[in-house]
């Protein structure tokens, strides 16, 4: 599974679920990150889907926690003035919010 720049961005700066899921026999798991706003889903940022790679329902969710913890943990600032750069005056008005967002700790999480 490939994360974007973007999204790593989006999870440092979001309060976070991450979301088990099941085949149809709950023979294997996987997981959903999803972009929570006002305690409420909002948008699906990553995902094991199609697959089931994991055997528990607790191995899929330590997975996705731990994906998530360690994205958080994340030193992006090289990243984020790279992308500031290339974006140029009107895009950096438009993504300007999210990218500030990502800098500041989130007190929910």
């Amino acid at each position: 599974m490939g994360i974007s720049l973007w999204s790593l961005l989006a999870i440092q700066g979001n309060e976070t679920s991450v979301v088990v899921y099941s085949d149809e026999k709950k023979t294997s798991y996987g997981f959903v990150v999803y972009l929570m706003r006002e305690r409420e889903i909002h948008t699906e940022i990553v995902s094991t889907l199609p697959h089931t790679p994991y055997t528990t329902e607790e191995e899929a969710q330590t997975a996705g926690d731990t994906l998530v913890l360690r994205i958080k943990e994340m030193d992006l600032n090289h990243q984020r003035a790279k992308l500031e750069g290339m974006m140029g005056l009107q895009v950096a008005k438009d993504v300007a919010e999210v990218v500030k967002r990502s800098r500041e700790p989130n007190p929910n999480l």
